[in-house]
């Protein structure tokens, strides 16, 4: 029988993922209506993809203020039985009162944190580059049309976002960060080295699926290492993941500036290099364990509970 803390990390895992499900999602609808509205849509084409994809982050924000809420405890559909267990097991929400402040030079010098922005960093790396990338590399080297070339840069993400979920459920057996992030490298190199549109594609969609499971590494390690500061590490992390996202678009453009395969090999090759430093120090620095700094001070609460009563 597995133990009550093995379930709950499992039940993170898996929650997280699925979580994270809604970025895939959004591109699997994003990048074929992309390649629509450039061809078919009103004012000129492009200008359509701008307005429709604005409008959308509206709805968006309207739904995230009506449907979200600041703690399990102010939610007005939640079960008593799911509010005590997140409250007490998961979010570490009864914690955030221990603490009279954030404790930074803790954070910023703790390895297990710079572990996180590593496996983060490196992550994004190969978002961002195949994101921004794969349509280009479709259409300059596997001459798709402007159409075509949308529905297929999605099909990965529709991969990803049905094996994302999965990893929360086989996270044990997948050693969590290592074995995703280097599969996905390779298959994201074999692309290069192949002359054949249907097997680029294949191993696109295989790269950035398998890409998809990294989030049961470093995207639950914040709760793993400090769950009353998950929030604030995982603004930090990403902080850093995010550079990739003009970083990555400027270098691929000017390594691939003849629109040839031989030049996206550099920049495959170049994904799976920062894959492996990654994952490198992600498996170095990277700890399981709740950090000292982030332990409940429990006597501190006791006395000030006393003198409140």
């Amino acid at each position: 029988m597995q133990s009550g803390a093995i379930v709950e990390d499992k039940i993170v895992y898996t929650i997280s993922n699925l979580s994270s499900t809604g970025c895939p999602f959004g591109n699997i609808v994003a990048i074929p209506l992309t390649g629509v509205l450039s061809k078919y849509g009103f004012d000129g084409g492009w200008p359509s993809v701008f307005y429709c994809i604005g409008i959308s982050g509206v709805v968006w924000y309207c739904a995230w203020e009506l449907i979200v809420h600041d703690s399990p405890s102010s939610h007005p559909t939640i079960s008593s039985e799911e509010r005590d267990f997140i409250e007490t097991s998961i979010a570490g929400s009864d914690d955030q009162t221990e603490f009279n402040a954030l404790p930074w030079s803790d954070i910023l010098s703790s390895s297990p944190v710079w572990a996180i922005v590593c496996g983060h960093f490196g992550a994004c790396w190969g978002y961002y580059t195949l994101f921004t990338g794969m349509p280009t590399y479709f259409k300059d080297v596997l001459d798709f049309d402007i159409e075509q070339t949308g529905f297929l840069a999605a099909c990965p993400y529709l991969f990803k976002a049905i094996l994302g979920p999965l990893g929360g459920v086989t996270a044990d057996g997948l050693i969590r960060y290592k074995i995703c992030c280097l599969l996905a490298g390779v298959f994201i190199v074999a692309t290069g080295y192949t002359q054949h549109p249907r097997t680029s594609v294949i191993f696109l969609v295989l790269g950035v699926g398998f890409s998809g499971l990294n989030a049961i590494g470093y995207a639950v390690n914040h709760l793993d290492i400090a769950p009353p500061f998950a929030g604030i590490l995982m603004g930090l992390t990403n902080t850093f993941a995010s550079t990739p996202g003009f970083i990555s678009p400027q270098i691929t453009g000017f390594v691939t500036s003849n629109k040839n395969q031989e030049e996206w090999r550099i920049v495959f090759w170049l994904t799976l290099v920062i894959y492996a430093i990654a994952v490198f120090f992600y498996t170095l620095l990277a700890s399981g364990d709740r950090q000292p700094w982030a332990m409940p001070r429990r006597k501190e609460v006791a006395v000030r509970k006393e003198n409140d009563s």
